[in-house]
């Protein structure tokens, strides 16, 4: 659980700051291999509407070996 909100509010502490800089919105290509599968499948799974933009932010997202 704890990993799952580390994850998602350092990807969005990035984005501002990106956002803020270069004034440019970017996309987000995940790739998660086996646990990091799982943390981020829970991550999206366990994102409240605090996390959205960050959400619609996805473009794609490949899972290598994870057990689901």
């Amino acid at each position: 659980e704890e990993y799952t909100l580390l994850l998602f509010e350092d990807i969005r502490r990035e984005l501002l700051i990106i956002n803020l800089i270069k004034k440019e919105s970017r996309l987000i290509f995940f790739i998660a291999s086996y646990l990091g599968g799982i943390i981020l499948a829970k991550a999206l799974v366990n994102a409240g509407n605090e996390y959205l933009p960050l959400k619609r932010a996805i473009d794609s997202i490949i899972f290598l070996i994870t057990p689901f």
